[in-house]
């Protein structure tokens, strides 16, 4: 195995690692927590994964073309970034139960009564457009400016940094996939079986864990522990 090649393996598995962080998962569960479908989920996982991909690949063309580097005061912006935005997509899902546009309702068919989750049809591109932009802000936060910068040192050939920054993101976005996947059938077949009375609980979990992950993250960041 020739040393690029090697190190393209090292990249698409370090991304799919990567995309296990607390905060990925946290942020990508609580919109999958939302519209628990598998199809919804893996689209989810889709553009938080493009939006991740597209941050470091706009920084690595900036590495390599002006020759910049990731400071840790940007970096340090971008994890208190990504805590504000864990609290409020947490915010989003209690408010969404709050307000009961996130629920279990009854309806009445010719075949008989059932019920499903209710959510508003409204807006759904733009939750879409907002994942994206998640994906992109945890592609320039945490360990983005040290796993740009590793290629460099390596290969000093804008191919072997391009082709680094592939594989780490199709590992990272695969691995979301999967995940999402798996969610998403999970809380599916939960809002549609007979334990769908749970759902509104899971989802508020999923809600509080995207909050409380966000405050420890700011909290670390505000009390000088430095970046999560």
């Amino acid at each position: 195995m020739t040393a690029l090649a090697l190190l393209l393996a090292t990249a698409l598995l370090m991304g799919a690692l990567h995309a296990f962080d607390p905060d990925h998962l946290a942020a990508v569960t609580a919109f999958i927590a939302r519209r628990p479908s598998r199809h919804a989920a893996v689209g989810f996982a889709l553009r938080w994964g493009l939006g991740h991909s597209a941050t470091l690949f706009l920084v690595g063309m900036a590495c390599i073309l002006l020759r910049l580097t990731v400071t840790a005061d940007l970096e340090t912006a971008a994890e208190a970034a990504v805590g504000v935005t864990l609290i409020g997509v947490g915010v989003w899902v209690l408010c969404g139960l709050w307000r009961g546009t996130l629920l279990l309702e009854p309806h009445a068919h010719p075949e008989g009564h059932h019920t499903h989750l209710h959510t508003p049809g409204h807006g759904t591109r733009r939750h879409h457009h907002a994942v994206f932009w998640i994906g992109a802000l945890h592609g320039l936060a945490g360990t983005a400016g040290f796993l740009v910068l590793v290629p460099i040192a390596l290969t000093q050939t804008p191919l072997g940094v391009l082709s680094y920054i592939a594989a780490f993101s199709i590992g990272v976005t695969a691995a979301m996939m999967l995940y999402a996947l798996a969610a998403g059938g999970v809380l599916q077949r939960i809002a549609a079986g007979r334990s769908q009375r749970w759902y509104p609980w899971l989802a508020g979990a999923a809600g509080c864990a995207s909050l409380g992950l966000g405050l420890i993250w700011m909290g670390r960041i505000l009390f000088g522990a430095g970046t999560v």
